[in-house]
């Protein structure tokens, strides 16, 4: 049986990206802050960013080449969160976001990421299958993840202990 961690192939010298996704109070926060912990002790340096941190700060109505799209502005709640404001356009007729921007504090965009591709993961269920992410502060610098072999299946609650993950790294 394949698990989370036989699928990412993780070693801590790579970089993966791992989403979270679930309905309202379902424990992704909690996921996402254990899995974080876990990946720390196991010499891992992982990135969380949780959107509880964000407030939604205006939403109008836009197009995106040829997309009609709602581009929805997140405003960061404390100094704590990882952007000060998050721009994103989602398409109109899928809700599918097509693109993210980052903001700092100053008001400079830090960071781009492109949404090109989606894997329908189930009927009416979309995933995003590529990201295009574009360092804006060093130009140039620009990382492509591509996604295959999505899958809904549950997991093990033991894929998630210490021990299991220190047997697969």
């Amino acid at each position: 049986m394949n698990t989370l961690f036989d699928k990412l192939n993780l070693r801590p010298q790579e970089r993966r990206l791992v989403m979270v996704a679930g309905p309202s109070s379902s424990g992704k926060t909690t996921f996402a802050k254990r899995l974080t912990i876990q990946l720390r002790v196991l010499g891992f340096k992982p990135f969380a960013l949780s959107l509880d941190d964000y407030f939604v700060e205006k939403g109008e109505a836009g197009m995106l080449g040829k997309f009609p799209i709602w581009i929805i502005t997140l405003k960061a709640r404390t100094g704590e969160a990882s952007y000060d404001r998050i721009v994103i356009s989602v398409r109109q007729d899928k809700t599918l976001i097509l693109k993210q921007e980052d903001y700092g504090a100053s008001g400079r965009l830090m960071r781009t990421t492109l949404y090109p591709k989606y894997a329908e993961i189930s009927p009416g269920k979309f995933f995003p299958s590529q990201m295009l992410i574009v360092d804006e502060l060093n130009k140039g610098e620009k990382s492509q993840v591509t996604m295959s072999e999505l899958s809904t299946a549950k997991l093990p609650d033991k894929v998630f202990t210490k021990a299991f993950i220190e047997q697969v790294n």
